[in-house]
């Protein structure tokens, strides 16, 4: 039966099909990301999850500015895909600044939603947000936020396209150095001996 109000259909971390599915079942936008599953542990004492009522442990919703990277690459996906291009998408997880919520817009989404800072810090946030927004839209010489909307979708890309043979090098400013090695181990593990220690 039809009904005479929007559906906005909230959407899992994975994205490009659900999204399409939503399209084709008639959401007028999508929002996204809910928290995702799981698990915080398990006590090595106990060898039981943690935390625990009576025993017992189950899933939770893992949520605010570590989801916020997933969410927003699930912003681009569905901004950038053929058949979901121009879906109105609002954007959830881990804001809690006017640039985190730049970050949204500026890869697609048309509006955001804050809960994780909301509660930590109060609805005060969302004011701040909003004149941090308008602050930075004044200095870039923008009319709106729509004229910020999926600016930065252009430089989005696979990875298939992306130049691997570039060379790239880290810039380490001395004067902040604390010669911890971190750097030396990260490199020399993980970057075939960018860094040789002295």
């Amino acid at each position: 039966m039809p009904v005479d109000r929007q559906a906005d259909a909230q959407l899992s971390p994975t994205i490009r099909f659900p999204a399409r599915a939503a399209k084709a079942g008639g959401a007028d936008a999508v929002s996204l990301i809910n928290t995702v599953n799981s698990v915080m542990g398990v006590d090595p004492d106990t060898l039981r999850m943690s935390p625990e009522v009576g025993g017992k442990g189950t899933h939770g919703g893992y949520c605010g500015p570590a989801v916020r990277p997933i969410a927003l690459h699930m912003v681009a996906e569905i901004a950038r895909d053929h058949e979901t291009a121009g879906l109105p998408v609002s954007g959830i997880g881990g804001i809690g600044s006017w640039r985190d919520a730049l970050e949204f817009i500026a890869l697609g989404a048309g509006s955001v939603q804050v809960c994780t800072a909301a509660m930590v810090f109060g609805f005060k946030i969302v004011q701040e947000m909003i004149s941090g927004l308008a602050a930075y839209l004044d200095a870039k010489g923008l009319a709106s936020v729509e004229a910020l909307r999926g600016r930065a979708l252009p430089s989005v890309t696979e990875w298939r396209y992306l130049d691997l043979n570039r060379v790239s090098k880290a810039v380490i400013n001395q004067d902040l150095c604390i010669q911890c090695g971190r750097c030396h181990i990260a490199c020399e593990d993980t970057a075939h001996q960018a860094i040789t220690a002295q």
